[in-house]
């Protein structure tokens, strides 16, 4: 076993506060995380979703068990999300 079981997953909450995505961690969290957008899907329709993918620190947690979250929000293409 790859041993990802081990590793807690945390429920992503997001607020679509305009033109910011505001990540809120659980309490306690002591770990990292990164937003990825993604502006198109395959089929070349526009949508847009933010994938949140959360480790723990406190865990030892590896990279493949990193949880990534889709959720689906308005995000103007125009904005650097850098």
């Amino acid at each position: 076993a790859s041993g990802s079981a081990d590793a807690t997953l945390h429920e992503v909450k997001l607020i679509d506060s305009g033109r910011n995505v505001i990540y809120q961690p659980p309490e306690g969290f002591e770990g990292f995380f990164m937003f990825q957008y993604r502006l198109s899907n395959d089929a070349g329709t526009d949508t847009s979703q933010v994938y949140i993918l959360v480790g723990d620190a406190k865990d030892d947690t590896p990279p493949a068990a990193i949880y990534a979250y889709p959720v689906s929000l308005d995000i103007n293409p125009n904005v650097t999300t850098s």
